[in-house]
Formats: C-alpha cells, sequence, structure tokens
C-alpha cells in the first residue's frame, strides 16, 4: 500500500498482495477509519470483508465486477455486477451481494432498506453468462458460485433473516468494526455448473484487474 500523509477521500488498494503485509496494511487502516467514525458504507464494507478474507485460506479476491469482454481466451458477463467474489481454497466460489449505509438528505448516514439487495443477491445464483466473442450474446450455462450470501450492516432488521432462511439458499451476514457474523448459512446453489465453475477457475487471470478496493470516505481523512 502506498504511504502518503495529505487528507485523501479515495484510496485504491490491491488486494492480491503478500498476504501478512496486507493484512498488517489493512489492520491499520480500519483502526483509522473506526477512529476517525467512518459510517459502514457499502465502500467500507468491502474493505472489511477483504480483512476478514486475509485471515482466512483464501486465493482470490474481486470486486465489482462486471465482465472481461476483449480480454483472455473465455469472457464472462456479470449482470448485475459482482460486489465480491471471493475464491476459497483454490475450489470453492463464494459471491457477495453488499449494502451499506445510505446517506440522508440531511447528510447523515442510515440503514440500507429492510429487503435491500435481496433480489440483487438472488441473481447470483444465475451468474455470470458466457460470452464465445466480443461479438456474440452472453449465454447462461449454469453459475460459478457454490455458495451466496448478502451483506448487511450489523444493526440490521430481523425480517430480513427470516425471508433469506425460509424462501432462498442464499445466506446473511453482518458486518461491522468488529467483524463478520453468519446469520444464516448458504446452502449449495442449485444451479452451480462444476464445468463453468472450473473454466472460470482455469482462466481466472482474465479478472485480474477486478482484484482490489476503491475506498470512498465520507470525509477526509489524514492517513500517514
Amino acid at each position: 500500500m502506498t504511504r502518503i500523509n495529505v487528507p485523501i477521500q479515495k484510496l485504491k488498494l490491491k488486494t492480491h498482495g503478500e498476504k501478512v503485509s496486507n493484512l498488517c496494511e489493512v489492520e491499520r487502516l480500519v483502526k483509522r477509519l473506526q477512529e476517525n467514525g467512518e459510517p459502514l458504507t457499502e465502500s467500507l464494507i468491502q474493505l472489511l470483508l477483504y480483512y476478514d478474507y486475509l485471515g482466512k485460506a483464501g486465493v482470490h479476491f474481486f470486486t465489482r465486477v462486471s465482465h472481461n469482454v476483449g480480454k483472455g481466451e473465455w469472457f464472462f458477463w456479470f449482470a448485475p455486477d459482482a460486489d465480491v467474489i471471493e475464491v476459497r481454497g483454490g475450489e470453492t466460489v463464494v459471491g457477495y451481494e453488499l449494502k451499506g449505509m445510505v446517506k440522508t438528505r440531511r447528510g447523515g448516514y442510515e440503514m440500507p432498506g429492510i429487503y435491500a439487495g435481496l433480489d440483487e443477491a438472488l441473481t447470483y445464483l444465475v451468474n455470470p453468462s458466457l460470452v464465445e466473442t466480443p461479438d456474440s450474446k452472453p449465454e447462461f450455462l449454469g453459475s460459478i458460485f457454490d455458495f451466496v450470501y448478502l451483506v448487511h450492516p450489523s444493526d440490521f432488521d430481523p425480517r430480513i433473516a427470516e425471508m433469506v432462511e425460509k424462501c432462498t439458499p442464499i445466506g446473511l451476514a453482518t458486518i461491522n468494526y468488529d467483524g463478520v457474523r453468519e446469520v444464516v448459512q448458504a446452502r449449495p446453489n442449485p444451479f452451480v455448473s462444476a464445468k463453468v465453475k472450473e473454466r472460470f477457475l482455469t482462466h481466472i487471470q482474465v479478472l485480474s484487474a477486478f482484484e482490489r478496493i476503491i475506498l470512498t470516505l465520507t470525509k477526509p481523512m489524514l492517513l500517514c
């Protein structure tokens, strides 16, 4: 991570560096953000999820993944964008739809809607589409995601947990500065395709541009 000593409101972090070094750097950054009173926006939730990921046996951590059409041998098209794709142990693919605190008209921040992000999280079950050539139409042949989670800030409404558990195979996790809590455990995605997932893992380098976190702060903060 580049060290800077001027007030910043946007910081770009790469998520494929050496894990021990990254863990120490991110730990210091998270502490500064908490001291600065940074609200749990979607941008910050990405960072906190990455911080949790660094302590586990993860291999890749991608954010805001759209598509790689025009780059690589195989083209993957995510619609809507996947907020976070985590590859665990080189073989388990987990998708995360993130919903953070949102800015109000008065300039403060409030919790997202009760069911915010549920519709988008469900689309991960049938993502991505494959594109044979840059000029061909996307085609769904099966999902790459073994498991899918919707992530909300920790002060969530329990009604979303009931809806997720009773009506969907996705899981629900909550997050704050103290860490990630699994509220509802995700069940296996019924639409995952072993063949499509193998193709994704074999050509995973085509998504290297998405191995980053763009942290947008709500107010300037001095990093040193």
